[in-house]
């Protein structure tokens, strides 16, 4: 994925953890952390499922997201971070 996304951050919410995700030099980093600001999306098994079919929804960020996991460009701050997002990884 070569174009930066208009807004390349948003929150995530993942096994009860706030994650901050954003975009940079076409790579997805993901911390520890929360911004009031950023738009937020939590992530559950429905969510999962689709991600599995390659659509996990409609929205751009979710797809991007799923998109830079796919293709392994993502950096995880810490080992913690990393562990979280392990369930979502294994199914897309």
């Amino acid at each position: 994925m070569k174009s930066m996304p208009e807004r390349p951050y948003f929150n995530l919410i993942i096994q009860n953890q706030k994650l901050a995700v954003f975009f940079a030099s076409d790579k997805l980093f993901i911390k520890k952390g929360f911004n009031k600001d950023y738009i937020t999306y939590s992530m559950d098994n429905t969510l999962y499922e689709g991600a599995i079919k390659g659509s996990i929804s409609k929205d751009r960020k979710l797809k991007q997201l799923a998109k830079f996991i796919r293709y392994g460009d993502v950096c995880f701050e810490t080992m913690d971070v990393k562990r979280v997002m392990q369930p979502f990884i294994k199914k897309v």
